[in-house]
């Protein structure tokens, strides 16, 4: 099983210089979220996009802050946002530097520029002054001109300036081929903050994608990156999302972090599966039920990853712990469980057979007969117990949906049915059918026998 990325755009600057209004014009919709306060972008989020036939995939990175604070330190999320780029840049095939040329050229933007000058991509770089709203201002063109960069162009991120000047210049040495215009699988990590979703991302890739601290809240946009599975010679291209921890609302401290819950929300409704993160060192909380059932409700495809198992496997056997765990998720019986720890790498290897697997069973779909007979034999060899005299009847069945599988019922008097017999119904499909990780729907409508 092997995994390969496309061509890496990566676009930085000084904060609010205009970086991620840059990032929405160019994949041409609202992904990052888009505010005055410094700093808001802390990750590199990420996105596939494409000109001229060639595809690729662009990050929009935290504001470089490069400045000393009084101390003569940097602050920990700038060192991280340091590091972050020094990773994006190894990846990097093209750099776009945003400088604002409303504001024009500060000593920040000098030593962006001389960061980036001391690396291999200056060559690669393209210069793109933001904020040439009128000829006026691009008339001080000339003031940027002395940081060295072979290519610069004026642009508007707000007026959709010369927006196809600057792209036509980033993906010139591209190679023109095709790629699929959308994923295969789209998988959503969730979860409540510092439970390691971050650091799940970064084991599965391989690299360092997002901002991991142990300061909850870090991760503030919905970070998609995209990568190809290649599974017994089939390429899987999956889109990888990892997601803001998701705070009951009363938690909710600044319109940011509102936003960033609103996009792991919406996260969850563009997945085909959900990865539900958990912390194995605390209790299960009602915060993590309500997330689980947010994924039901949304009709999702589920995985419970219980990470941070190094920091209790020596206190309690695997057996006993996932007892209770099942028992305080009883709603949740039908999504795997893996136990894995994010910060030592282990188990995270069994995270992708299990996504494709239920890829797989995603797409099933029974036909009608093979359905009303499995529902026959249930009927003959199980029969729900009487109630009154009368006893409860399955005259015929059908699934007429999948992702998630939804079976219709049509019997004699569904008030007959006792809440213990769906859910043996429920279970036996799982036994005879699969749906890993699905949750299955089952829907009874009264009808009169002919």
């Amino acid at each position: 099983m092997s995994i390969k990325h496309y061509p890496n755009v990566v676009i930085v600057g000084r904060p609010n210089v205009g970086k991620s209004s840059l990032f929405n014009r160019i994949i041409g919709r609202r992904a990052a979220i888009v505010m005055r306060e410094s700093g808001t972008t802390r990750d590199r989020l990420c996105m596939q996009s494409v000109w001229n036939h060639r595809h690729f995939m662009l990050y929009d990175t935290g504001g470089m802050s490069l400045m000393h604070d009084e101390t003569g330190d940097l602050s920990s999320f700038d060192v991280r946002i340091r590091e972050q780029l020094f990773a994006a840049f190894e990846d990097a095939d093209a750099i776009i530097f945003v400088v604002d040329g409303m504001q024009g050229r500060t000593s920040m933007d000098d030593e962006v520029a001389t960061f980036i000058n001391g690396t291999r991509f200056r060559d690669k770089t393209v210069l793109a002054v933001n904020k040439c709203d009128n000829d006026t201002i691009e008339h001080n063109l000339y003031d940027f001109s002395v940081m060295g960069f072979k290519q610069m162009v004026p642009i508007s991120c707000e007026h959709n300036r010369n927006i196809d000047d600057l792209l036509d210049m980033v993906v010139a040495d591209f190679e023109d081929k095709t790629v699929p215009e959308s994923a295969d699988l789209k998988v959503a990590i969730v979860g409540r903050p510092n439970v390691g979703k971050s650091s799940v991302t970064n084991r599965l890739l391989g690299d360092e994608r997002v901002i991991v601290s142990d300061e909850p809240g870090t991760t503030r946009d919905a970070v998609d990156v995209s990568f190809t599975v290649t599974n017994d010679e089939e390429e899987i291209h999956v889109q990888l999302i990892d997601t803001a921890g998701i705070r009951s609302k009363r938690k909710h401290k600044t319109v940011v972090e509102t936003f960033s819950v609103m996009r792991a929300e919406i996260a969850i409704r563009r997945a085909d599966i959900v990865l539900v993160v958990m912390d194995a060192s605390e209790q299960i909380t009602t915060q993590d039920k309500k997330i689980c059932d947010t994924v039901i409700k949304n009709g999702k495809a589920c995985v419970l990853l219980v990470n941070k198992w190094d920091l209790v496997k020596d206190r309690i056997k695997k057996k006993d712990f996932e007892e209770g765990f099942r028992n305080s998720l009883r709603f949740m019986d039908f999504a795997p469980v893996i136990f894995c720890s994010a910060l030592q790498g282990t188990k995270l290897s069994g995270i992708i057979p299990v996504l494709i697997k239920i890829r797989s069973d995603i797409s099933t779909h029974l036909p009608t007969p093979l359905v009303n007979e499995f529902f026959k034999d249930i009927s003959s060899r199980y029969p729900p117990p009487s109630s009154g005299g009368r006893t409860f009847k399955i005259y015929y069945a059908t699934m007429p949906e999948i992702s998630p599988p939804v079976f219709t019922l049509f019997v004699n008097d569904k008030k007959l049915c006792p809440s213990s017999y769906l859910s043996f119904i429920r279970n036996r499909l799982y036994s005879t059918f699969g749906f890993t990780g699905q949750p299955i729907q089952l829907v009874m409508r009264n009808k009169e026998r002919e």
